[in-house]
């Protein structure tokens, strides 16, 4: 799917834009431009400031939820709980523990970080 976003703001790596228009390709960011594009489709975020996501390089849970609880339901929670931060990728942090449980962990981690519905 192809369309642009028009929003009030911008944080871009060059500092503050007003006024713009992104454009979102199959999901991702593509270019930024201040004239309004013809013949597609726009999403209006009014007077919202689009900025980029933050990255948590080091996050144990969130919202009564552990990585070591090796839990996907948990880890899926705290996905979605960073993205309401503005947290859109994250790197689950387990504590000291057995060789056994942390491989246990790591598994379910890697098996299913494709699934979470946050970051």
């Amino acid at each position: 799917m192809h369309y642009y976003i028009h929003a009030a703001k911008f944080i871009l790596a060059s500092g503050l834009s007003e006024q713009g228009f992104l454009e979102i390709i199959e999901g991702k960011f593509g270019k930024y431009t201040k004239t309004r594009p013809v013949d597609t489709r726009i999403v209006d975020l009014g007077e919202s400031i689009v900025a980029p996501g933050l990255v948590d390089t080091h996050i144990h849970g969130y919202n009564n939820h552990d990585v070591m609880d090796n839990d996907f339901t948990g880890l899926n929670e705290i996905s979605k709980g960073l993205l309401s931060c503005g947290v859109t990728a994250f790197l689950p942090t387990t504590l000291t523990a057995g060789a056994d449980t942390l491989n246990e962990i790591c598994k379910m981690i890697s098996s299913r970080y494709k699934e979470v519905k946050g970051g």
